[in-house]
């Protein structure tokens, strides 16, 4: 049991092997970031991390694709000796921890296995610096087999992190461990709906022979064409590898 919370700790440090990141701090990479701890507990409520960053900065809180069980998402929190408090200089000891989901729970352990559930925490807010569309591939889903279609279906979710509304695009796959004919990798294209800021769409693709051969390696790209301007242009691909 000690062994599981641990791990449930120091997953949103990890990247899952088959999984995509939806953080907006990305891994193996430095960027600008304008970024603070906030309290969750705001006129007397407590909050998610999510709510509060959006209720503090207008920003979004720094989260994974939750490894955790029954958790969809986990966000950074952290969990100090006394109570929050709004003054942004304080002499305390703090444990990170894990809020899952909506839960405004902060979940924590010590080198002794300690765990800890704690109601009143802090969020690691990320700001928002852009000022217009910003679109992302937040996740990249195992593909399948259509056996009655003898093709694989892959599924993306695109989402707009920018804070205006982003027109219709298109998003591409491409499978770069499978040439065609002509050289070029094996590519399919899907259709990304009008998002409004903060909003998310699933898109399909669809590729005609089995993507495991014997390892998967996709790369999906919003916006491929670049139909939309966006704050930050850098953004747009994430890749997908799982051994067959």
């Amino acid at each position: 049991m000690k062994n599981s919370l641990k791990w449930v700790v120091m997953s949103v440090l990890l990247l899952a092997v088959c999984g995509v990141q939806a953080d907006p701090i990305k891994d193996n990479m430095l960027d600008d970031y304008k970024a603070g701890w906030y309290p969750n507990v705001y006129k007397g409520k407590t909050m998610s991390c999510p709510d509060t960053c959006e209720v503090r900065v207008k920003g979004i809180a720094e989260h994974e694709l939750s490894n955790g069980v029954k958790s969809k998402s986990t966000s950074v929190c952290k969990v100090g000796s006394n109570k929050v408090i709004e003054k942004p200089i304080r002499a305390e000891k703090f444990l990170y921890g894990n809020q899952f989901d909506a839960s405004p729970v902060c979940y924590s352990t010590d080198m002794a296995g300690k765990p800890r559930k704690s109601k009143q925490f802090y969020c690691l807010c990320i700001a928002s610096q852009c000022n217009g569309p910003d679109l992302v591939v937040t996740k990249i889903e195992k593909p399948v087999w259509d056996d009655a279609n003898h093709r694989s279906v892959i599924k993306a979710v695109i989402t707009n992190i920018g804070s205006a509304n982003a027109a219709a695009s298109i998003a591409r796959v491409i499978d770069p461990s499978t040439p065609q004919p002509t050289g070029a990798p094996f590519n399919a294209i899907a259709n990304t709906p009008a998002l409004a800021a903060g909003a998310s769409a699933t898109v399909t693709f669809e590729l005609p022979y089995w993507v495991y051969n014997p390892d998967a390696d996709l790369e999906v790209t919003a916006d491929y064409k670049g139909m939309v301007e966006e704050c930050n242009e850098k953004n747009n691909a994430e890749t997908f590898h799982e051994m067959g």
